[in-house]
């Protein structure tokens, strides 16, 4: 009979919060199996090959994929080249942040850590975008002041007609 694991433990072995294991597990519940997505009422249990996908997708989720980005990497069959073993369960899952005892060696919590981590490379990206923004806008400005110059260049050649001259004078 296959070892089965509780959200506690899952959460533990992997290294994410229960919250996040159990969004995984609506969001990707095609890849996890039924025991993991039970009916109304059921206890959710693991599998090993359950904490393997949900290994992957907090790995990816860490790195800034988003959620598309990893449902094709799963239908692209990318799980079946993850390295992952199994640890060993966990002594005592823990129910928070901290022990028993609401105590924790963790200065930041991880899943916090990694919403700043993933909040910080989208403020990267848009700071990117805005300044290749701005670069295309400031070649528009050069372009269009090279044409005004151009234009205005021409009009200054331009010489008034005779008839012009002899009605309103000035050249």
């Amino acid at each position: 009979m296959e070892t089965l694991y509780t959200p506690a433990e899952v959460a533990a072995i992997v290294g994410c919060s229960k919250p996040a294991l159990r969004s995984y597990t609506a969001t990707y519940s095609a890849y996890y199996s039924g025991s993991a997505t039970p009916g109304i009422g059921q206890t959710r249990q693991y599998t090993e090959n359950d904490i393997k996908l949900t290994s992957f997708i907090y790995s990816r989720s860490a790195t800034g994929h988003t959620h598309q980005d990893t449902l094709k990497a799963l239908a692209d069959g990318e799980l079946d080249n993850y390295a992952f073993t199994t640890p060993e369960r966990p002594t005592e899952a823990p129910d928070g942040p901290g022990d028993s005892q609401g105590t924790s060696t963790a200065i930041v919590p991880a899943e916090r850590l990694h919403a700043a981590l993933t909040l910080l490379q989208d403020a990267q990206r848009r700071e990117q975008q805005a300044q290749e923004a701005e670069r295309a806008a400031q070649t528009r400005i050069n372009a269009l002041e090279r044409e005004l110059g151009t234009a205005l260049g021409k009009l200054a050649q331009r010489r008034r007609p005779n008839w012009w001259v002899a009605i309103f004078g000035g050249e």
